[in-house]
């Protein structure tokens, strides 16, 4: 038996891994102890980077670490005589810890933090080259490409070499969420901000729609290459426009809606006072402004910016109203029209070669749409059984698509809109409401999610939710204007006013099913006006 290697047991090797364990948390214990001690102490020196550094270094994931670290390195700036060797010191610090976990979020960000706060002069050239190490080790690591994107942001990196790369890195496998992003951040860059014109024009729009078929042709049920056809098919859509304006003179309230919405927009008008968004929500179609001497018959004018350059421009007053037709299509190029028609050709071979495939099923819905062509419900129905996780995000399809056809056959934009019965799941495009001075959404199970967009019905006077599935009134806005409310046949529980429905100044009427909102609500909310008893449910 002598000279053969003695194999262990798995009991022995399992008490040999739990002792080196216990060893390791003891002594992890005994450095935490005394890096805290020092801290509560504000000994913030030379020991503490050692003591941290070589816990950071087994375990690069315990931020606090990382911060007290920074703290002694804010603290001894001034007295260290060679910045650039502590930068290195640093730098490699976060490599080892790197070499133990890739993905940690502590160690690429003190790297950054390193660079931005310490290095006088950072060899980015280098940290381009480490991303490209990483990424090689392991392709999709996100936390890599996030640092990469940092780097180019402060580096004179070329970033069509960067695209390339990219480009690169997809091509050895498509299924590479983070190197589709980072093309999603480089076109803009690139290309002036996803200028449509010039993407079409520089033909780039056709390769990224190429690279993307070649990928969901060669996996159609991987979803990433689906999601950047995603971002795509969102750029193509109408330069940002005036859709309503009014004005509230007894609240004293100036309003704009404005669609689509897209970063970068300013309102100027009525004094220099600054436009905010409706419920402080940078998301909103709507901007509001509290305005004060009006005169009824002098007009005002409102201009919109995007990115400082005006866009458009309207001139209202009391007694004038801006209601804009609704427009939910794309105005198209004849190019960017053969273009996605040739998309939907590719995607309609595709089903007839995978018909269960829900990427390529709601890619053609919703070129379909850009084109202004008819949405196939009947498809989107199919879904909902394919991609039963899914089933509410096709309903509020079908909801939109519902509103819309509804919005787009309107004519008095400040008389009553009437949309019973229709399965709506969702409140789609309520900054066309900020006009109508009747409301009825009966019979839709809209839900709870309805109520906090109810804000934008600044000029309604009788709003009607009967059996809209409700459970919940907390969040809803007080509507200065609204004299009739029914919220009858809701599963509503209440027993404390909602301090938005109690400032609903001008309610006469109040509607709803004493069983779900208790007497003393109902009392206390409508003090001075009529309360109907409903018929219990």
């Amino acid at each position: 038996m002598h000279g053969r290697l003695k194999v262990r047991t798995t009991a022995e090797m399992q008490a040999i891994t739990k002792k080196k364990e216990q060893e390791k948390a003891k002594y992890y214990k005994s450095q935490m102890e005394k890096i805290f001690a020092k801290r509560k102490e504000q000994q913030l020196d030379e020991e503490m980077l050692t003591l941290t550094a070589e816990v950071v270094a087994m375990n690069p994931d315990v931020a606090t670490l990382w911060n007290i670290r920074r703290e002694s390195l804010l603290k001894m700036k001034d007295t260290i005589e060679d910045i650039n060797a502590v930068v290195e010191k640093e730098l490699k610090l976060t490599e080892t810890g790197l070499r133990v976990n890739p993905k940690s979020y502590c160690a690429w960000h003190h790297r950054c933090w390193v660079l931005d706060q310490y290095a006088e002069k950072p060899n980015w050239e280098r940290e381009l080259q480490l991303c490209t190490k990483y990424l090689e080790l392991d392709e999709r690591n996100f936390h890599c490409w996030d640092y990469r994107r940092y780097v180019v942001d402060h580096h004179s990196a070329e970033l069509i070499k960067e695209l390339n790369y990219s480009e690169q890195k997809l091509i050895s496998n498509f299924s590479n969420y983070s190197a589709w992003h980072y093309r999603s951040k480089l076109i803009p860059r690139i290309y002036c901000a996803f200028e449509r014109e010039k993407l079409v024009e520089n033909d780039i729009y056709r390769q990224e729609v190429s690279l993307v078929e070649n990928a969901v042709y060669t996996d159609p049920n991987d979803q990433s290459a689906w999601f950047y056809h995603r971002w795509l098919l969102g750029h193509i859509t109408n330069s940002v426009r005036i859709i309503q304006a009014g004005i509230d003179a007894s609240n004293s309230l100036c309003w704009v809606a404005i669609h689509p919405t897209t970063p970068g927009i300013t309102v100027q008008g009525f004094g220099n006072d600054k436009w905010e968004y409706l419920n402080e929500d940078k998301f909103s179609n709507i901007l509001v402004k509290k305005v004060t001497n009006l005169k009824p018959s002098e007009k005002n004018k409102v201009t919109l910016f995007h990115n400082d350059n005006e866009v458009d421009s309207v001139d209202f007053n009391q007694d004038k109203i801006i209601c804009r037709s609704a427009d939910f299509r794309p105005v198209l190029s004849d190019t960017e029209k053969n273009y996605l028609k040739q998309q939907l050709d590719s995607y309609k071979q595709l089903v007839q070669l995978e018909p269960q495939n829900k990427w390529a099923l709601l890619a053609m819905n919703l070129i379909k749409e850009k084109l202004g062509e008819e949405v196939d419900i009947d498809t989107l129905e199919k879904l909902k059984s394919i991609d039963k996780l899914r089933a509410n995000y096709y309903s509020d399809f079908v909801s939109r698509l519902v509103m819309e056809r509804k919005l787009s056959s309107i004519n008095d934009w400040s008389g009553s809109f009437v949309a019973g019965s229709i399965s709506l799941t969702a409140f789609y495009h309520s900054y066309y409401f900020t006009h109508f001075q009747e409301v009825d959404l009966s019979d839709n199970p809209l839900g709870d999610g309805l109520i906090e967009k109810l804000s934008v019905l600044f000029s309604c006077k009788v709003l009607k939710l009967r059996n809209c599935k409700i459970t919940s009134i907390d969040s809803f806005p007080a509507l200065k204007n609204l004299r009739i409310l029914d919220l009858s046949n809701n599963p509503i529980y209440c027993d404390t006013p909602p301090a938005g429905l109690s400032n609903c100044d001008s309610l006469e009427e109040f509607i709803c099913d004493q069983i779900s909102i208790t007497s003393s609500v109902v009392s206390r909310i409508t003090s001075s006006c009529k309360v109907p008893q409903s018929e219990s449910t």
